[in-house]
């Protein structure tokens, strides 16, 4: 094994840990919610925002069947295990959200998720939006023609 596939294999491990923490942390409190990596479009928020190196370090949490309240039961959550908790929207609709948690204010967050949610339960989104199996199907945007970015679609499956 080189050193590069050394890590990218502690990287990714790296980052199913906190996909891993995150479903942990908000299992008993969601109703029906995927947590996964960042999508492109997600990717492409935080390239906008000027804070594309967040992306290594962020996980993404999309409710289903959910409404904007859904934003403050997550931090309600995180603000249990972590003593900062803050969230910035990122779109002009209120389905974005951006959520911080760590120790203090003046260190490095130890947590971001990217959190958005859909009115409707995961079955009407999935059949709004198609079955997709192509990787790529992730890409368009919330609104635009095709697959929304936030499903996790191998959940569908």
């Amino acid at each position: 094994m080189t050193l590069q596939q050394l890590v990218e294999r502690l990287k990714a491990q790296k980052e199913s840990d906190a996909v891993e923490q995150v479903r942990t942390l908000l299992a008993d409190v969601l109703g029906e919610h995927t947590v996964y990596k960042p999508t492109s479009r997600w990717q492409e928020i935080l390239s906008n925002m000027g804070v594309e190196n967040l992306k290594d370090k962020a996980v993404c949490v999309t409710c289903y069947g959910a409404g904007p309240d859904v934003f403050q039961t997550i931090k309600s959550t995180l603000k249990k295990k972590f003593k900062v908790v803050t969230g910035v929207e990122v779109d002009d609709l209120g389905y974005r959200q951006i959520i911080i948690a760590g120790k203090s204010s003046d260190t490095e967050p130890q947590l971001i998720l990217l959190v958005n949610y859909y009115e409707e339960p995961r079955e009407e989104v999935k059949a709004m939006y198609g079955n997709y199996n192509d990787a790529n199907a992730n890409d368009t945007a919330n609104g635009d023609e095709g697959e929304p970015d936030d499903i996790d679609l191998d959940s569908f499956a």
